[in-house]
């Protein structure tokens, strides 16, 4: 069975955080897109903090961040799951370029968010754009139904072990937004994603590790016995299969079709080419 993170009406607007202030109150000005490259990305860390970083992505009146919590129960089991860090680092490093644009206008309510993959082939510090999906559209403290690029590949890998970012398309895309005390912009961001096989490549390479380190959990994941975990193992293994069931349906079918994410994120303003 999926894990369900009921939607409280305190955890809602918790994960809402606060609406933007950008401009007085009743001041129509000059409307602009603010830059920003993604810097820091915190997952959540147990189930409680699954659900704050969660928002109702189908409107079903739950929770929704399936693979927020998987990643907080295999940070329970293995202390070296830190896919915070690795993720980190590849930022850090600008490895990936990862973007975030902010279309705001002074004094209005409405505002938008979107998520981008960027490129910055020339190494001069200002990325240009590949793809920057649709756009999350708020009238308040969040925006909401947009389609948002993220490296997906990069979110399950626990050991540093990613070969590619494997880029998909998060839909859904839901954010709230704040000024952080440092500068940046302190984002709390929903998707749902396919996760295909790229995407969990890292995480059934962690855990083939942990397996050939004696780790008895991933020894009952390898279910034909030849020392490595494959992804269809992975996604095949009771274990692990109730926490990547499709949790989300986007398509307002009845039938969920995608899994979902929460995280927070940090960002600073960039120049692009």
């Amino acid at each position: 069975m999926w894990v369900r993170l009921l939607l409280l009406p305190a955890v809602a607007l918790a994960a809402a955080c606060v609406e933007p202030s950008w401009g007085p109150a009743g001041v129509t000005g000059p409307c602009s897109t603010q830059a920003l490259r993604v810097t820091a990305v915190s997952l959540p860390g147990s189930g409680s903090e699954a659900v704050a970083l969660g928002f109702d992505l189908d409107g079903d009146g739950v929770v929704d961040n399936q693979l927020g919590a998987l990643s907080a129960a295999l940070g329970a089991v293995y202390a070296g799951w830190e896919p915070e860090r690795w993720l980190g680092e590849r930022l850090a490093e600008r490895e990936v370029q990862w973007l975030a644009l902010v279309d705001r206008c002074e004094g209005e309510r409405a505002w938008q968010v979107r998520l981008a993959r960027g490129a910055d082939e020339d190494r001069d510090g200002r990325p240009e754009l590949v793809d920057d999906g649709a756009a999350a559209v708020g009238q308040g403290p969040v925006a909401g139904d947009g389609v948002g690029l993220l490296p997906v590949g990069y979110f399950a890998d626990g050991g540093g072990l990613a070969a590619e970012p494997a880029w998909e398309d998060g839909v859904a895309l839901t954010a709230s937004a704040r000024p952080a005390a440092d500068g940046q912009l302190a984002l709390t961001i929903g998707v749902a994603v396919a996760l295909g096989d790229a995407a969990l490549a890292p995480a059934a390479a962690f855990l083939t590790a942990e397996l050939v380190a004696g780790s008895r959990f991933a020894r009952g994941i390898d279910l034909d016995g030849d020392q490595v975990v494959s992804v269809a193992e992975l996604r095949a293994s009771p274990a692990v299969a109730s926490l990547l069931g499709f949790d989300v349906d986007t398509d307002g079918d009845g039938v969920p079709d995608r899994l979902s994410l929460g995280f927070a994120a940090r960002a600073s303003a960039v120049e692009l080419e």
